[in-house]
C-alpha cells in the first residue's frame, strides 16, 4: 500500500513539474505576436506595385497585426533630410511591437553620403550626425530605446551590380562600404542582422529578380520572403542595457519637429 501512495504521489510530482516547465518555457505564436517594417523602397514594394516580403511574409506567418512604414527614397543618413529611416521610427515610437525590422542604405549609397567613422560610444552627444556612420548610430539610438524588449533586426541589402546600367547613380552598383558600415554598427549596437550582400545569402537574389536593377520584381520578393521569415522567427527581444541620458534635440534634423 505505501509503495502504492509513493508511487502516485511521485507521479503527482512529475506532472507538476513538467506543467510548471512547459507553462514557464511556452512561447507565444507568430500569429498572437505584432511587426513593423521600416526601410526604402525596397522594403515599401514601390516597384512592385506596393507588393513587399512584408506581404508574402504575412501570407506565411499570419502576423496579428503586420506594419509596413517604409518609403520610397528614405536614407539613414541626412542626405534626404525629409525623408530618413530614423523618422519613421520616431513617428511610431509610441506603438508596441514584438518585431522590428529595419532596412536601408541603398539611397545612402546612392547619394554618396559622408561615411564619417565608426563611434564606440553609446553617448549621443557624441555622434556625428553630418556622417553615415553618426546617423546609423542615432537611429539605433532610438530603435533599441522605443523598442526595448521588442526583437529587432536588420536587413542588409542584396548586390546590386547592374544598378548604373539602368541609371542609377552614385555608388549603387558598389555599396559594399555602407554595408561594412551597418554591419559594425549592428555589431556594436548587438543588433541581429541578415546579409544577403555576402557570404552564403549573397546568390539568394540574382540580377533576373532584379526588376531595374534595383529594386526587387515580384519573383524576388517571393524568393526573398522565407529566408526573412526564418530570420525573424531566431531573434530575440532587445535587452541589452544600455544607460540613456535625456532625449536630445538636433537641430539640423529639419524633419524631426517633435524632437524641439
Amino acid at each position: 500500500m505505501k509503495k502504492i501512495i509513493s508511487f502516485f504521489v511521485l507521479l503527482l510530482f512529475l506532472i507538476f513539474v513538467t506543467n510548471t516547465f512547459s507553462a514557464k518555457d511556452e512561447i507565444p505564436s507568430i500569429e498572437s505576436q505584432s511587426i513593423i517594417y521600416f526601410g526604402d523602397s525596397i522594403a515599401e514594394g514601390s516597384a512592385n506595385n506596393y507588393i513587399s516580403w512584408s506581404d508574402y511574409i504575412q501570407e506565411q506567418a499570419s502576423f496579428k497585426k503586420s506594419v509596413n512604414v517604409a518609403k520610397s527614397g528614405a536614407t539613414f543618413s541626412k542626405v534626404r533630410k525629409n525623408n530618413m529611416i530614423i523618422s519613421q521610427v520616431l513617428r511610431h515610437k509610441k506603438e508596441n511591437y514584438d518585431y522590428v525590422l529595419l532596412q536601408g542604405g541603398v539611397n545612402d549609397a546612392m547619394d554618396e553620403a559622408p561615411l564619417g567613422v565608426f563611434n564606440p560610444s553609446f553617448q549621443p552627444e557624441s555622434f556625428d550626425d553630418d556622417t553615415y556612420f553618426g546617423m546609423l548610430d542615432l537611429t539605433f539610438y532610438y530603435v533599441t530605446k522605443y523598442y526595448n524588449n521588442s526583437a529587432i533586426g536588420v536587413i542588409i541589402t542584396y548586390p546590386t551590380p547592374t544598378a548604373k546600367d539602368h541609371g542609377w547613380r552614385g555608388k549603387t552598383s558598389e555599396p559594399e562600404v555602407y554595408y561594412e558600415a551597418l554591419r559594425k554598427t549592428c555589431e556594436k549596437w548587438e543588433i541581429p542582422m541578415i546579409d544577403f550582400s555576402k557570404g552564403k545569402l549573397k546568390t539568394v537574389i540574382s540580377t533576373s529578380e532584379l526588376k531595374d536593377g534595383l529594386h526587387l520584381n515580384n519573383l524576388g520578393y517571393q524568393k526573398i520572403s522565407p529566408y526573412l521569415l526564418a530570420f525573424i522567427e531566431q531573434i530575440q527581444p532587445y535587452q541589452k542595457d544600455l544607460e540613456r541620458e535625456e532625449e536630445i534635440i538636433h537641430t539640423g534634423l529639419i524633419s524631426f519637429p517633435h524632437l524641439r
